[in-house]
């Protein structure tokens, strides 16, 4: 309770830091922000290539059903790598200002949220071109996104102080992360996993 008094009492430290981390994003390049939107997009159209027309999924509508799997996925695998970092990366700011760290992950992951929530709205306009009457479980939406959220903060908070006594803790997860997505039921159905593996996989 403590630290969530701390925190909060570092809300407006939090809020700049958010920014500059926003701002150091895309410092210096030519198309910006449009890089939020133009790196998902450039995965989405390669995967959706391959397994659409090289190795068919056989599924109906099938980028409708790759990029939501995909952008999720790439919030929080990207928020992650991004945290592992993080700590490492501000040492100068720790080292002169006295505020508490888990801030500076906090305000990564919400950089990640951020452009997360962009796609996400592109995604759903897109969505309802091709259907345009939406069910009432769009409503689950925010509730699963904020238990997301809750989990990408928590993994974030393990491997970022894990980086501050193991450097290789960064590269493990870029590694770790990569298997963990082609073992995920993210570019295809699980019921293409076989039988006896599935619990495995729905947990």
């Amino acid at each position: 309770m403590y630290q969530i008094k701390q925190i909060w009492k570092y809300r407006e430290l939090g809020s700049e830091l958010f920014l500059t981390f926003l701002k150091l994003r895309h410092v210096g390049s030519f198309l910006g922000v449009l890089w939020t939107l133009i790196n998902p997009l450039i995965f989405i159209a390669t995967y959706w290539l391959i397994f659409s027309f090289v190795l068919r999924m056989g599924i109906e509508n099938y980028h409708l059903f790759l990029i939501p799997g995909y952008l999720a996925w790439n919030f929080t695998f990207g928020s992650i790598v991004n945290a592992s970092e993080s700590i490492l990366n501000s040492r100068y700011l720790i080292t002169k200002i006295a505020f508490p760290n888990e801030l500076i992950v906090f305000s990564s992951v919400a950089v990640s949220f951020f452009d997360f929530v962009l796609t996400i709205f592109l995604y759903l306009l897109t969505f309802s071109w091709f259907f345009p009457i939406i069910t009432w479980t769009i409503v689950y939406l925010p509730l699963i996104m904020f238990l997301q959220i809750i989990l990408t903060l928590a993994i974030s908070l393990i491997v970022s102080t894990m980086s501050v006594y193991f450097k290789d803790v960064p590269k493990l997860v870029l590694v770790f992360g990569t298997v963990i997505f082609f073992l995920s039921p993210i570019f295809y159905p699980i019921d293409l996993v076989p039988e006896q593996f599935q619990t495995i996989f729905m947990l």
